[in-house]
């Protein structure tokens, strides 16, 4: 086999002829149909089982192996899967399932199948010419292999069959081979629903509602949940929850459970105003005007002129721009697309729809319900427990595909326990069907996943984390406010662990910056998140006092020494504390108390480090984490920047796909933003104005009878009218509205006068003269020495021995300059060195290097 993939990589020909010819003589000799017998029986050749091992070892040998699809496109051709494997396995339901070479050859059927029906992921090596060649060929086969399966009454029910004798064999008598065929009958079925979403182009009736009928008719709904439901089958946890999740991805969960909101959808029998009855008879009168002399000729051709600026001409094709001007500057914006950002190292932007949305019929919704409900009541918490186990111990089975899996699950049947409970709340247990994914292990688990998205800036992942997250949130909320006392303690301590660390705090609220230029469909989760957020931690701070863990920078040694080595004589300038060697570093009192003691102890290390040697106990940065109250305000003021609101207001941009809760919950964030926090010139801006004014166009805002449309009114009243009166005390605002704030900006529009800016530390540069080799050590100095140096005589090898006298007297007074104070330097001990051959101080860059 090997030789015959090497003569078809040198021919042109998209198929190896003499493999193909091997894989149709096995097709051949495996069986067909008799026509001397009436009703043509299906009749197996006298070695059906060896030419199906031998097929399923092309497919190994050939196509694996050596990265190619001809056995499979071969195979695709001569009508194997339809007209001969689903017959076998037919016959061998309807001949009462005997045992011995029978099962063995339907096994063998479905060791086909489940290769044969693999969905192509083309990536990496497999993305080669000989792949991408029989690649949607092979696509369209796999959609008529999966139309075939659904058409069988009783084909899915076999496949169950060939895995129930390794089912009920005990877990400590089970070997390897029988928990293979039970892996193989749950991917066939994982396959039959990844063949649906990946290949496009299928119609409404080859969509998901026809698998979701045939699995519940067929009773596979229950084998899943048998499965998951019991501990024994630990080594199937991956298999199902790949194949549940490709069951409910794309499903609402809230169109499953619960009606759809009708408050956006205008009622057809709903009574019209006045107004609107004679708006609507005005343009059916002036329709049938314009019918009388319409015909097909003059729709085509159609070009208008609008004249700009009475010199400059505009010209537009099509009958759009006729019923007006403003219709007319609407089809040349539409036409306007925007410029890409150059430059290297763009972020990568996710896909505005990184999951279709899967559109039920009445009766794929009611089996698909039915089954969701059992599930949760008997198997949801076993499985979930049992797959986050994986993910703890970070087992080689679990990758980043499965832990995708694992969030999007938790996330969507926390989501469908929700619906459910509004329609009938469960007095007895509450959230206790889905608490395998509520306790502080998962919660942990979806904080490090979160975590470790953000860092690694995996978009998919932070989208399925954030939208996790939020879902436990709602839960909390609900439990919270419903009627068992349990249910609100549990609620409470959930939403202490997961805003006890800081550090998950700061990374919720620098969210938009990270999020910063992605897709509409991400920026919308985060919105909704930081929403929930807010309100969670507003709500719960005012009646609980809650506590945050943060982390801090410790040393454990107190002393420094000091040591300047000049010339091969090592000279110990002093032995001081910490707060001498603040004095040292030039740090006055005033400023002290505003630097940071991290930022203090890290100037004192790099004067150790430079000046001379650590004691001989060394030190070590020890991080030691302190509890200290949470401070809502605090928080809120980290969401106060321009990155926040500029995610707010692209969401809030595309208002026609926005319901009547997402628009409030953003119209609710401006109003915080505007007036709890008083942040409004956060808003003052033209671009944030003309998004409130597009919003409540007549003609492509939002429709009058959503009832978001009042807020947005509202709101813009106020902020029109307050708008007004800051134009007025701030005349600079009328420029600043052009541009974004800054910081600075900021705080003169807030208080009309500049923010004290803090002194720049000054560099000031000391020698250090070694035995060996010169090296230059720069210092932070926050204040400018009070005098300067005097001119330095120059020194020599001959008159060292003076010199030496000279230094040893600095020597004597060397914790007396130490301690004077920042008006007094380090650099001042040695006024007597300077360079050789010239005649200039240490303090000179250009002559900082000892000549030879």
């Amino acid at each position: 086999m090997e030789t015959l993939a090497n003569n078809a990589a040198k021919t042109t020909d998209p198929l190896d002829e003499l493999a193909k010819a091997h894989v149709i003589s096995l097709i051949s000799a495996l069986g067909g149909p008799d026509h001397a017998i009436p009703n043509a029986p299906y009749i197996l050749g006298d070695d059906a089982l060896g030419c199906l091992k031998d097929l399923k070892l092309w497919i190994k040998m050939f196509d694996e192996k050596h990265n190619r699809l001809d056995v499979a496109r071969v195979i695709s051709e001569t009508n194997l899967v339809t007209e001969d494997l689903i017959t076998i396995i037919n016959n061998w339901q309807e001949a009462g399932r005997p045992k011995g070479t029978h099962y063995r050859i339907v096994l063998a059927c479905l060791e086909l199948l489940v290769p044969l029906s693999w969905p192509l992921l083309l990536e990496g090596s497999r993305n080669t010419l000989a792949t991408n060649r029989h690649k949607s060929h092979i696509e369209t086969a796999q959609r008529g292999y999966r139309r075939a399966f659904l058409a069988q009454p009783k084909l899915l029910y076999s496949i169950v069959s060939i895995a129930l004798p390794s089912v009920a064999t005990p877990k400590r008598d089970r070997s390897s081979r029988e928990e293979a065929i039970i892996r193989l009958a749950l991917y066939f079925f994982r396959n039959i629903l990844i063949i649906d979403r990946e290949n496009p182009g299928n119609d409404s009736r080859d969509g998901r509602n026809d698998a979701i009928i045939a699995f519940s008719k067929q009773n596979i709904f229950k084998f899943v949940t048998m499965l998951s439901g019991d501990s024994e089958f630990s080594g199937l946890f991956i298999v199902l929850v790949d194949l549940l999740y490709n069951l409910v991805r794309g499903v609402d969960p809230a169109n499953l459970f619960g009606a759809q909101p009708i408050d956006d959808v205008k009622p057809a029998d709903a009574e019209e105003t006045g107004v609107d009855r004679k708006r609507w008879l005005s343009l059916e009168e002036g329709y049938e005007k314009s019918k009388a002399r319409m015909t097909r000729h003059n729709r085509f051709g159609t070009m208008t002129s609008l004249v700009v600026n009475k010199t400059d001409r505009l010209t537009i094709s099509g009958q759009h721009g006729l019923s007006s001007s403003a219709s007319s500057m609407d089809s040349i914006d539409a036409l306007k697309k925007p410029r890409a950002s150059g430059g290297r190292g763009r972020r990568k932007v996710m896909p505005d729809e990184p999951e279709k949305p899967v559109r039920l019929t009445v009766e794929a919704k009611a089996e698909l319900r039915i089954f969701v409900e059992d599930f949760i009541d008997n198997a949801f918490n076993v499985l979930m427990v049992n797959f986050r186990k994986e993910i703890e111990r970070e087992s080689d089975r679990v990758g980043e595909e499965q832990k995708l899996q694992y969030l999007y699950l938790s996330s969507w049947f926390m989501s469908a326990e929700r619906q459910r409970q509004k329609e009938h709340p469960n007095q007895t247990q509450g959230f206790g069907l889905i608490a395998s994914v509520l306790d502080h292990r998962s919660l942990i688990i979806v904080m490090r996943l979160l975590q470790n998205a953000v860092e690694r800036r995996e978009m998919q992942k932070i989208s399925y984390s954030m939208t996790c997250f939020h879902n436990i949130l709602l839960i909390a909320a609900a439990m919270q406010t419903g009627d068992l006392i349990s249910d609100q303690e549990i609620a409470e301590n959930m939403v202490s662990r997961l805003f006890y660390e800081e550090a998950m705090l700061n990374i919720l609220a620098h969210m938009p910056t990270v999020l910063k230029g992605q897709g509409v469909l991400m920026l919308q989760i985060c919105c909704e998140l930081t929403v929930l957020i807010l309100k969670v931690l507003e709500d719960y701070s005012k009646n609980t006092k809650m506590y945050i863990k943060s982390k801090a920078r410790t040393r454990k040694s107190t002393k420094r020494k000091l040591t300047m080595v000049a010339n091969g004589h090592d000279s110990v300038l002093a032995s001081v504390k910490v707060e001498q060697a603040k004095s040292a570093a030039g740090i006055d009192k005033g400023i002290d108390e505003q630097i940071d003691n991290d930022g203090i102890d890290d100037q004192i290390d790099d004067l150790s480090d430079k000046f001379g040697e650590h004691d001989d106990e060394e030190e070590e940065a020890v991080a030691v984490a302190h509890e200290r109250a949470f401070d809502f305000a605090r928080f809120q003021s980290q969401f106060m920047t321009q990155a926040t609101v500029d995610m707010f207001r692209t969401v809030f941009l595309a208002w026609r796909e926005l319901d009547s809760t997402q628009i409030k919950h953003i119209v609710g964030f401006f109003h915080r933003v505007f007036f709890k926090c008083e942040e409004e010139f956060l808003l003052y801006r033209i671009d944030f104005m003309d998004m409130l004014y597009k919003s409540l166009d007549p003609r492509t805002g939002i429709q009058p009878y959503k009832p978001a449309r009042k807020e947005v009114e509202n709101f813009m009243r106020h902020y029109m009218r307050r708008l007004e009166r800051m134009l007025e005390q701030r005349p600079a605002l009328y420029i600043e509205l052009l541009f974004t704030k800054m910081g600075d900006t900021m705080f003169f529009m807030k208080h009309g006068y500049d923010d004290e800016q803090k002194k720049k530390r000054k560099r000031t540069k000391i020698m250090h003269l070694h035995k060996d080799e010169d090296q230059d050590i720069e210092r932070l100095s926050d204040v400018e020495p009070a005098t300067k140096p005097k001119p330095m005589s120059i020194v020599s090898p001959s008159n060292l021995a003076t010199t030496s006298s000279s230094s040893a007297s600095h020597r004597g007074n060397a914790t007396e300059v130490l301690g004077a104070g920042p008006d007094v330097l380090l650099s001042d001990i040695f006024n007597d060195f300077v360079l050789p051959e010239t005649g200039t101080g240490l303090h000179s860059r250009e002559n900082s290097m000892l000549t030879a």
